[in-house]
């Protein structure tokens, strides 16, 4: 293992920081892979040792991972300690991503322990923390954008008014050569000039205040729309090097239930890098086509599991509705998981048969049906089923989406879901 060989370098080289740094990564690797019981003595060792040394970069990921094994084992109350103390130690200095992570962690483990209010605070504030990190960036961004210009801007202004005092030079000086021979029409003429002048320049200047806020309203959207593009173009690269990562990892895992559920969180991930790959692709920013990302998650899923279309039929009967991203997210995850089930349980064998997927919106809900015509649900489905992370998961996006789900059997499975807490995208 790698972390292993970290910390036999470490040793030799006597460095005591990295000696620390390397326990901290085999415990978080023996969370990772579910080995709570092994995970739990090192990182109480390095959580020891980095309050000894006043290590504070180590305790974020101990706190976490010591959290992750408790939580994990359902001792939430242990889980919640840990949490808190990561969660103390960000906001001591100050870290905010970190801080978010941890509001996460608390909202995950008060929703295991019923206490779906606290669970909804607590997403609240990361929430807010993400949203006002991302608000600082944009306004920094901005902010230089609009110094640039503000610069240009003076400079142009300073050229002008040196060329027009230069204009004006040369008229008074043409003006009193003649003045001699026709004061009197010089007169007459220089007031009416004067007057037309100013009632051109006023003109002029409106019109040129007029073009300029126009040019900056229209210059600071399409910056707006690109920083959003740029946005949704890192998430999914984001995404796209976790799943690389999950699928790197695979090849080192030899338990098929640990490779079962790397492969799942593979596929979910891809889930959600897809929607910010369509949204930094189109033009419009606020509207993702249902049907085209429902075919999209459905190839990617049956290309996991190495399925042929033509041996599992796809039957998609979806209405032309757009979606908010903060509404498709959670209903790709649930489609995500209702399909995997049937790829991976409904075909036993290699039999062939359909899956077939409808969504329509008919008196402010939205319906999701999920069939296919396999083998049906097992007969201990409600005990069993109930405590996987999959049925969890699709619980707790509907409770948040204020939706219902009937579960039967005809047929093969079927999977009826309704939501009324849906988004439409604001054009």
């Amino acid at each position: 293992m790698i972390a292993k060989e970290a910390i036999a370098m470490a040793k030799k080289i006597n460095a005591a920081n990295d000696l620390i740094g390397a326990e901290a990564n085999l415990g978080a690797a023996l969370v990772s892979l579910d080995r709570y019981n092994e995970a739990l003595p090192v990182l109480k060792e390095v959580e020891k040792k980095s309050v000894e040394n006043n290590y504070r970069n180590f305790l974020y990921s101990v706190y976490e991972s010591l959290g992750d094994v408790f939580a994990n084992q359902e001792q939430y109350a242990e889980a919640e300690i840990y949490y808190r103390k990561g969660l103390e130690l960000t906001q001591k200095a100050s870290r905010k991503e970190q801080e978010a992570v941890f509001y996460r962690k608390l909202a995950k483990n008060a929703f295991n322990t019923g206490n779906y209010k606290l669970s909804y605070e607590f997403l609240d504030l990361s929430k807010q923390i993400s949203d006002t990190l991302l608000n600082e960036e944009n306004s920094r961004q901005v902010n230089e954008m609009a110094a640039v210009y503000e610069t240009g801007e003076k400079e142009k202004r300073i050229e002008k008014l040196n060329g027009d005092n230069q204009v004006s030079v040369a008229l008074a000086q043409r003006r009193k050569k003649e003045r001699n021979y026709f004061i009197l029409a010089s007169v007459l003429f220089l007031g009416m000039a004067v007057l037309a002048y100013r009632a051109f320049a006023a003109n002029k200047k409106k019109k040129e205040q007029l073009a300029v806020q126009n040019s900056v309203i229209e210059k600071a959207l399409k910056e707006k729309g690109f920083l959003m593009k740029e946005i949704h173009h890192r998430v999914k690269n984001n995404l796209q090097v976790i799943s690389s990562l999950l699928k790197l990892q695979s090849h080192y895992i030899k338990d098929e239930q640990a490779l079962e559920a790397v492969k799942d969180s593979r596929n979910r991930v891809q889930s959600m890098a897809l929607i910010h790959q369509n949204l930094y692709q189109d033009d419009n920013l606020a509207v993702i086509d249902v049907n085209d990302y429902t075919s999209k998650l459905c190839d990617n899923l049956f290309q996991s599991y190495n399925i042929h279309p033509s041996k599992i039929k796809l039957i998609k009967e979806i209405e032309p509705i757009n979606l908010d991203v903060d509404t498709l997210i959670p209903l790709g995850l649930i489609l995500n998981e209702l399909v995997t089930n049937s790829l991976k349980y409904g075909f036993p064998d290699g039999k062939a048969g359909a899956i077939k997927i409808e969504l329509k919106e008919s008196g402010n809900i939205l319906t999701l049906k999920v069939y296919d015509n396999g083998a049906g649900l097992p007969a201990d489905f409600e005990t069993k089923y109930k405590t996987t992370f999959g049925y969890k998961m699709i619980n707790a996006f509907i409770q948040k989406l204020k939706g219902e789900i009937k579960v039967f059997t005809d047929d093969g499975a079927k999977v009826e879901i309704t939501l009324t807490n849906y988004k439409l995208p604001v054009v």
